[in-house]
């Protein structure tokens, strides 16, 4: 368990949002996924790492990374990170990390009613990094 916070509410969801014009997608803003207050340095337990380039005027390419900023003898299970995706999203392609030990439980899945890509990791080791790439096709 990473904190009595965490355990309270039984998970912690990041929502990153996406933002288009004339095919060319920006995150925007900025956005709380925990609240806290310590008397002491306190390091953030997830780190979120983004970044989109346009591929042509119709395909953007997503690549984002998670990052468990604990230490390694601690683990958080049952993540689930869902990233809206433009309006104009036709199709969403995604390739997984399975390369790394340990990265076999984790699934993705474009939500097409809700215009969002939903990423469940089973569990995420403390000192680790899991990503993300998305092949975003977007119908004009």
């Amino acid at each position: 368990c990473l904190s009595p916070c965490v355990e309270a509410t039984h998970g912690v969801k990041f929502v990153l949002s996406l933002i288009c014009s004339n095919a060319i997608c920006y995150y925007t803003g900025e956005f709380a996924i925990m609240n806290y207050r310590s008397t002491k340095d306190f390091r953030p337990p997830f780190r979120i790492y983004t970044s989109v380039e346009e591929m042509s005027a119709y395909k953007v390419e997503v690549l984002v990374k998670l990052r468990a900023e604990f230490p390694q003898d601690k683990k958080a299970s049952s993540l689930q990170v869902k990233i809206p995706m433009p309006p104009l999203t036709n199709k969403v392609h995604h390739d997984l990390d399975q390369t790394t030990r340990g990265c076999k439980s984790q699934t993705g899945e474009y939500l097409e009613r809700e215009k969002a890509f939903m990423w469940n990791l089973a569990d995420l080791v403390g000192g680790t990094e899991r990503m993300l790439q998305m092949r975003v096709t977007l119908t004009q």
